[in-house]
Order: C-alpha cells, then structure tokens, then sequence
C-alpha cells in the first residue's frame, strides 16, 4: 500500500511585517509494521520484552529495528530552503511531498497506518537560529523521538500487547486528521499534544542580540488514508493565539493512497 503525504501551499493572511521572509522545517513520518517492529525491538533490547513473548504471540521481524525505525522518517536534510519573499495576501506553492510504501496488516491494522508530517514555519531576520542545519538536525531527531515514544504508549495501553496493534490518531482543533473509528486502549497519537510541547520548547531558545528569528507556528498532520475511501486534506492558521510570534499564516495539507 503506498501513501503520499504533500505540502501544498503557505498563505500569508497577514505577513507581520511590510516584507516577511518564510523558511519551513520539515519531517514527514509514518506508523506502520515496520514502526511498530521498531518499538517493539527497543523493548527486547531494554529487557522490557523477552523473545520467548514474542515467539508465543507470533510478531515476526523486531530484529530490523534499526532499519525500521530509519525508513519510518524522511527528513529534508537541512531547512526547506528560504521561500520567496511574502507580503500580506501573497500564497505560495510549496511542492514538498514524500511518496512511502506502508507496511501493514500484520502487527498492525491496514486501516489504522499512519502518514505525516512535523513542519515548523518560522520568520528570518538574523537566521542564526532557524538558518541553522544543527538547529535543524536536532528538531529530527526529536521528532523520531517522539513518534517512537508516542508508539510505546500505543502498544502499552493495549490488552496483553498483542496484535494486530490499532494506532488511533485524535483529531485535534489545530490539526485537522482523519482517523478510522474504534477503541483508542487508552491512548493515542494527539496531533495537538505535540504541537504544544513544541511550541513551548521553542518559545525558550535562546534570542540574539536585535531582531531574531520568529516563530510562525508548528504543524502537525497526521492521516489514515486506508481508513476512508476519500483523500485526507486540511489547514491549520497559525495566528497570535497558536503560537504565531509574526503574524497571521495558513499552510494547507493532504494524504491519500497513490497507485
């Protein structure tokens, strides 16, 4: 089953400022077989799980745990570039898209597979912070983090552990995601809840001296294309109440099934 997941366009409702000069930082991410493989590899190796487990509930393939957990991320390598200049009114195209094979119906649902995306948009003024690929590289690697983490608790919270696991994605005022019906186990993945700690640990970077880089805000979408027969689309506003520091901007987003 293959799946992409695509940026599509940036609309400055207000630039917040006569000039602004937009840069996006992105990962797109997914929850499959090979994810949920991943997690559970982790627990082996943390002695959390023993293989005799495993063996008795027939979840094959934890041993690819590092391999799995690299090709559930495809990160941009450094920031998306700067975009073009916008003033208020101004929409431009982004064409960021991740096509991937979803691996499931095995330890995991088909219908509850999951493609995404982290972004956050930020304002360039002295681009010491947001210019920067170090910066960058540490937003992957937390953004890894947190899918794995996010995981763990999935898997935790349901009877027994066993399969086929259900991943219930929790729509979210910020995020608009499709999500297939069904119990959730107690746990599931929040678009908002990652939004909000993000934006929390960005508001206490360190600022240089003068003008610093603004945060425009932090998105993420996350969709189920086997779970609907329709594409998932959505936006989000990034405005002074979630998390915008300059001023008012709308990214628009959409998943399906391709081939």
């Amino acid at each position: 089953m293959r799946a992409r997941i695509e940026l599509r366009e940036l609309e400055a409702i207000n630039s917040g400022e006569a000039v602004a000069e937009p840069q996006l930082w992105v990962v797109f991410f997914k929850i499959d077989d090979s994810t949920l493989s991943t997690v559970l590899a982790q627990k082996l190796e943390r002695g959390k799980l023993d293989q005799a487990e495993l063996d008795r509930r027939d979840i094959l393939g934890v041993e690819r745990a590092e391999a799995a957990s690299n090709s559930s991320f495809h990160a941009l390598g450094r920031p998306a570039g700067e975009l073009k200049p916008m003033r208020t009114g101004d929409v431009q195209e982004l064409n960021l898209a991740w096509e991937v094979d979803l691996e499931s119906g095995g330890i995991g649902r088909t219908s509850d597979a999951v493609i995404g995306a982290f972004v956050i948009g930020w304002e360039l003024d002295n681009r010491r912070f947001a210019g920067s690929e170090e910066r960058y590289a540490e937003f992957e690697a937390s953004v890894s983090s947190r899918v794995l983490r996010s995981v763990a608790r999935i898997i935790e919270a349901q009877v027994g552990g066993r399969g086929p696991f259900a991943v219930p994605v929790r729509s979210s005022v910020m995020s608009p995601a499709f999500a297939a019906g069904g119990e959730d186990g107690g746990a599931s993945f929040v678009p908002q809840d990652h939004e909000r700690e993000i934006a929390q640990h960005y508001a206490k970077r360190p600022r240089g001296v003068g003008d610093s880089d603004d945060l425009l805000g932090i998105l993420v979408a996350a969709a189920q294309p086997a779970g609907g027969a329709a594409p998932v689309s959505g936006d989000l506003l990034w405005t002074g109440t979630a998390n915008s520091e300059e001023g008012v901007w709308r990214i628009r987003w959409g998943a399906s099934l391709v081939g």
